[in-house]
């Protein structure tokens, strides 16, 4: 295949977006679809060099895995080496075994599938996770292993001549899946081969079909290369993390990568500025730099405990820069010659490789050595303060007391009889209905609140009114209300107050909080009046006929543990300037608009809870907060106990609730 330099071009311009996103710039909110461009040079490149070697009988399916291996295997386990020293370093015994998780998935290319288990790819604590960006390379290593078979199997079968249609079948199957399953699991969407392979088969399209588009005429072909610049460009300006994506939001930026890829050479306008030394620089040097990018910037949080100061942020990019120049030219360039290094070599290295890391991070999982080694470095005050969250991460609250106290995230059929049943057998129950933070409300009624024996929770973490997927309970219970209004005397709703204030730019609501220092001092956040608004006309379709309350959001300290840990648990903490007064806001707010409504009440969680971050968030007995907006079962006593010392909670839960 001869080489075009402008496809380096295109790969600089998917990488540099890519990084600019990761590292917290504002520039290009849409960054991430960077990924998607490489996605469709790859399934290009790749199908053009196979239907070649096919078409003149050179094919090897040994010679292909053997170019894979070179290409992707030597840069990575370097990689993998030094993260795996940085993080021995800097990361909490905890943190780091989910880390070796991560980096046993990630030499069996499978990655994508453990964070796909986890949470979704724009969740702050994604910024922390420093192998999170190889699940893009698991889901390419995946397609790579039944690609080629496939497409051996339809050459033998009929040559070309069915070729371009199966693939198009390909991509329109993997697309359609794509968008039906987005609706209803994104982040198995974003993660998993199945919504990705049409952008990667969009690539292989191209490849069959590029000599048709090459004989358009001429003024066709440039309009169409100036599309694809808009279409690739402007989705990396206009998009951002609120975009449900891939789905149909991946359209564009695939099929204007298709024509770039497709339109563009060395000759036009466009062709000549991807073909620069700079844009081939960058290409040439752009897989270093992926696989660099974000184990850099994820350890520079996690050192910072926050979002590090924009200048700092700007040393570690250079820094990844100069990293990942280094690992092209002394690793990348050297493994791709046959004559320095033969297959036997590559084959065996890399396999015993992949063996013994997947064997010492199985080790280090099952024996404490890295807890050890952490020990020894920190003082007895943190170390206590350690053995605090690391008593508390694997606790499982039960929350169905196998009568009528109990938290579902679906309503079925079952449930729906069970709670007819509690309704017989107690009369009107309580209700409460919400995201992550009122399913600590749910397990204040059941661990402090006593005494109501028909409790039911309808929460789930993620799921926010103004953003609801299938996934989440709403629209089930507005129906179940809807059917039976009489079942609960009361609703309670409660919903994350970060999620309220309106994202800047590309950041998410966490994030917000995590780009400011832990020590440090925040402006007024801008608050979303929508989302606002929306929580407000869910809660008014049942409010008529049932009592209704939204238990307003709680002041949260957005402190990692990792902080906590590192000033221990005899530390006066401190907010960070101007938080409190940004939740204060955001509270008289909600109230403003539901004296507007005026048939929702409210009940202020701020005012009877009285938080002091110099004692509710950690003590040397008991540590409150399991992150840095959810509650620990001693949190929820803690706040909950010197809640039923407050007049206005006592009358509360006696009058509204017919205690």
């Amino acid at each position: 295949m001869k080489y075009r330099p402008e496809i380096d071009g295109i790969r600089a311009l998917a990488i540099l977006p890519v990084m600019l996103f990761h590292a917290g710039f504002n520039l290009l909110p849409g960054g991430y679809v960077g990924v998607d461009v490489f996605f469709v040079i790859s399934g290009f490149l790749i199908t053009t060099i196979l239907v070649n070697d096919m078409g003149s009988g050179r094919y090897s399916l040994i010679d292909f895995y053997d170019r894979r291996i070179r290409r992707i295997f030597p840069a990575l386990i370097v990689v993998l080496i030094v993260t795996s020293l940085l993080a021995a370093w800097l990361m909490l015994p905890s943190d780091m075994d989910a880390y070796l998780k991560s980096l046993m998935l990630t030499v069996g290319f499978s990655s994508n599938i453990g964070f796909w288990m986890e949470s979704g790819y724009f969740d702050s604590d994604s910024e922390l996770k420093p192998l999170l960006h190889t699940w893009s390379l698991a889901v390419e290593e995946q397609y790579y292993v039944f690609f080629p078979l496939v497409l051996l199997f339809i050459f033998r079968l009929s040559g070309r001549k069915y070729l371009s249609g199966i693939i198009l079948v390909g991509i329109l199957g993997s697309l359609i899946f794509s968008h039906w399953l987005i609706q209803r699991a994104p982040s198995a969407t974003f993660f998993l081969l199945p919504g990705r392979a049409w952008e990667l088969l969009a690539g292989a399209y191209l490849a069959v079909n590029i000599d048709k588009i090459r004989n358009f005429p001429c003024r066709v072909v440039a309009l169409l290369r100036w599309i694809g610049v808009v279409l690739v460009v402007g989705t990396m300006l206009i998009y951002n993390n609120q975009i449900l994506f891939p789905g149909l939001a991946a359209i564009p930026p695939v099929i204007g990568t298709v024509l770039l890829i497709g339109c563009v050479s060395s000759a036009d306008i466009i062709g000549k500025l991807l073909s620069s030394r700079f844009m081939v620089s960058v290409g040439l040097i752009s897989y270093s730099l992926y696989l660099w990018h974000q184990p850099v910037f994820a350890f520079a949080r996690y050192y910072y405990n926050a979002e590090p100061p924009v200048l700092v942020m700007c040393e570690f990019f250079i820094i990844t820069v100069v990293a990942a120049y280094l690992s092209w030219k002394y690793i990348e360039l050297p493994f791709r010659d046959r004559k320095r290094f033969s297959r036997k070599y590559v084959f065996s290295r890399s396999a015993g490789l992949s063996v013994g890391v997947v064997g010492l991070a199985g080790l280090a999982l099952t024996v404490p050595m890295h807890e050890k080694l952490w020990n020894r470095m920190h003082d007895e005050v943190q170390i206590k303060t350690y053995n605090l969250y690391k008593d508390i991460t694997d606790l499982k609250i039960n929350r169905d007391n196998e009568d009528c106290i109990f938290n579902v995230w679906e309503i079925n059929e079952l449930v729906v009889n069970r709670l007819n049943d509690c309704y017989q057998k107690y009369g009107p129950g309580i209700a409460i209905s919400g995201d992550s933070h009122s399913v600590n409300t749910f397990d204040m009624f059941k661990s402090v609140y006593t005494g109501y024996p028909f409790v039911f929770g309808t929460t789930k973490g993620g799921c926010r009114v103004q953003d609801m997927g299938s996934e989440c309970p709403y629209l089930e219970f507005v129906k179940l209300m809807e059917s039976d209004p009489d079942i609960f005397e009361v609703v309670i709703f409660e919903q994350a107050g970060y999620q309220l204030f309106r994202p800047e730019g590309m950041l998410h609501e966490r994030a917000v909080f995590n780009r400011v220092q832990a020590e440090g001092s925040m402006g007024m956040l801008s608050i979303d009046f929508n989302a606002i608004d929306l929580v407000l006309d869910y809660l008014e379709l049942f409010s008529e006929k049932t009592k209704v309350v939204w238990y307003g959001p709680r002041i949260e300290p957005h402190f990692s543990i990792n902080y906590i840990v590192n000033k221990g648990c005899d530390y006066s903490f401190k907010l960070r300037r101007g938080q409190e007064e940004n939740f204060l806001r955001l509270e008289r707010e909600i109230k403003n608009k539901i004296y507007e409504r005026k048939s929702i009440l409210y009940h202020s969680q701020m005012e009877i809870f009285s938080f002091d971050p110099k004692k509710d968030i950690v003590s040397c007995d008991f540590i409150y907060w399991r992150d840095g907006d959810h509650l620990t079962l001693e949190g929820i006593k803690n706040f909950g106990e010197r809640s039923l010392s407050d007049e206005k909670t006592a009358l509360w839960l006696d009058e509204l609730l017919l205690r």
